[in-house]
């Protein structure tokens, strides 16, 4: 295989592990590239800041509910969404 074929492939698979992440998780978000960017969220959670993604938020499956941080810091929203199975909103006070 010819290093131009060969680069195209690991790139090929780099840019869809965050799809197939995101996947994984089972959620979706009605817009391909914001299901991308989640799958990449996910996988930075994991790999970079050690989320045990075997622990998720206990949310109920349909309906409202309310999920709150603890602290204040730039990666809470990205951890957040990382440990739910449902698409999250944000408000910031």
């Amino acid at each position: 295989m010819s290093w131009p074929v060969l680069t195209f492939v690991v790139l090929l698979q780099l840019a869809l592990v965050p799809y197939f992440d995101h996947r994984a998780a089972k959620v979706d978000w009605q817009q391909k590239g914001i299901n991308w960017v989640d799958g990449l969220v996910r996988l930075l959670c994991k790999h970079v800041h050690g989320l045990d993604v075997s622990q998720q938020i206990p949310l109920p499956a349909t309906g409202q509910a309310i999920v709150d941080a603890n602290h204040v810091s730039g990666v809470d929203p990205s951890l957040l969404i990382s440990a739910c199975r449902r698409p999250l909103r944000f408000l910031i006070a």
